[in-house]
């Protein structure tokens, strides 16, 4: 195996667990991290780069404009690591004091004030020896060197740890925690793992994402996960969330729809589980509704929701278990997320590979014309090295789409096995595909071309749906959902 990809997934691997110091952050360690429809990057060098939505100034470039390409983070160097929320970004610098920009409706960037957004980074308030960060949608977290934590910005499921539901426009200590190595924040949630390899959760619970074994609307205050120990590292975003022991094995909890926790099942799970799918990884990140994981080979794998071909593949809507990307080799870092899922892997080289969701330029290869990409390209920007990127050749776009939906009864209960026809073409020589449905009603037709198409739906005891037409454009996706009757026969007026 390649020496420089062994150095990386090793400094990836501090950089995420263990034992924090006062100088655990020393040096810059080159990565990326996604908002919902922005990417951020830092550099080797210590800037800052973005691209993608900038609707709430969440680039940094005292503009509001989009990108299409990285542009440089205004008044940022120095930097040693960052991280991104929904529509807002946080980053440390080497004298341990944090900044912040984009979003600020709920006070995350954390300077005493409530306003729309910032366009360029504003130092937070009160935080000095800061040595990790993390960010929720709206929630913002912070370690400091004497393992206390410390939280700012939208409270309304107790995410910021303090006993109340009101939001913070400062950072205030969290209660009741201590001696704290590592954090981890996702949508309305946030963990800590403490020195004794014990992880305790705090904010949104409705799905059991917390962990906890029991499902409830908020928790204000941190509380231990029962039965997880000896853990090394914490992941979370979205509403599920992975941790590795000591001995490398991984579990996972929270929301599973999609089959984001890599297990083989769509179910939800409310207390940690072993994933014996996932032990051959050595890093492990979720995002929104999927996840990434690289192994020691280099090779990049994901599972999960996979609307816009965040996985890197366009034959499926959904992988329960881990898939490969294709194309991709000598990768030391991967990010993903966004509202509708783009995704990213570092090379040993410093070249940044781009795939998934690109309507407002989320992957920074030049073009927001395509709707998606389903194989990584090219981003244009070298993590290793100073200055402006180099403009790069504009990739050719995406040709193929995707129609998917959920059948489902008048009571929004999901119809197993219902046949769903797609029909294109001539009336005279139409095509036509058929799907059925999987447990939960999902349907999906892939790699299919630009037109119109008809598409309806059928099972046994129920009445045919009227039926949809649908133009898809070049690349693009589209989402139609059934509701079926059931008819009503002898039989069963009989029994009523």
């Amino acid at each position: 195996m390649n020496r420089n990809i062994i150095f990386f997934l090793i400094a990836w691997v501090i950089s995420f667990i263990s034992i924090f110091t006062a100088t655990s952050y020393a040096t810059t360690t080159p990565q990326i991290g996604v908002g919902n429809d922005h990417t951020i990057a830092l550099k080797s060098d210590g800037t800052v780069w973005a691209w993608g939505w900038n609707e709430q100034g969440q680039l940094g470039d005292g503009t509001t404009d989009n990108k299409k390409t990285p542009v440089q983070v205004s008044e940022l160097s120095s930097i040693i690591t960052i991280a991104v929320g929904g529509y807002h970004n946080l980053a440390i610098k080497s004298d341990g004091t944090v900044w912040a920009w984009g979003y600020n409706l709920h006070g995350q960037l954390g300077n005493g004030r409530t306003y729309e957004y910032a366009t360029a980074p504003i130092q937070v308030s009160g935080l000095d020896n800061v040595i990790a960060i993390a960010c929720g949608d709206d929630h913002s977290l912070a370690l400091r060197s004497d393992g206390s934590v410390w939280a700012w910005g939208s409270n309304y499921h107790g995410q910021l740890g303090d006993g109340t539901f009101e939001d913070r426009t400062m950072p205030i200590e969290v209660e009741n925690i201590t001696d704290v190595v590592a954090i981890a924040a996702g949508s309305e949630v946030s963990f800590a793992l403490k020195s004794d390899g014990n992880v305790w959760a705090w904010g949104f619970n409705y799905y059991g994402q917390l962990g906890l074994g029991y499902k409830t609307i908020s928790q204000n205050v941190p509380t231990q996960i029962n039965g997880l120990n000896n853990i090394i590292t914490i992941a979370s975003r979205g509403r599920h969330s992975f941790a590795i022991k000591s001995d490398s094995t991984v579990w996972g909890w929270g929301v599973n729809d999609g089959g984001q926790l890599g297990d083989g099942t769509i179910s939800n799970k409310t207390l940690p589980v072993k994933i014996s799918e996932l032990s051959n990884f050595n890093f492990i990140t979720c995002e929104d509704s999927y996840s990434l994981a690289i192994k020691s080979d280099g090779t990049v794998w994901a599972w999960g929701w996979n609307i816009h071909s965040n996985l890197g593949d366009d034959e499926h809507i959904r992988e329960t278990t881990p898939m490969q990307v294709r194309k991709l080799n000598d990768i030391v870092h991967v990010a993903g997320g966004g509202n509708n899922g783009h995704s990213h892997a570092l090379k040993s080289d410093g070249t940044v590979w781009s795939w998934g969701y690109n309507w407002h330029g989320e992957l920074g290869c030049g073009t927001y014309a395509e709707y998606y990409r389903t194989e990584p390209v090219q981003t244009h920007i070298n993590l290793f090295q100073s200055g402006t990127p180099l403009p790069m050749p504009t990739p050719e776009l995406n040709e193929k789409g995707k129609i998917y939906g959920y059948v489902k009864n008048l009571k929004e209960e999901p119809i197993e096995s219902a046949r769903v026809r797609l029909r294109w073409g001539t009336t005279i020589s139409p095509n036509k595909k058929i799907a059925l449905t999987e447990t939960d009603g999902l349907y999906a037709f892939t790699k299919l071309e630009a037109g119109t198409y008809n598409i309806i739906a059928r099972k046994k005891g129920y009445k045919r749906s009227d039926g949809e037409e649908r133009y898809l454009s070049k690349g693009e996706g589209t989402e139609v959902y059934f509701k079926l009757k059931e008819k009503i026969t002898k039989t069963s007026i009989q029994r009523q």
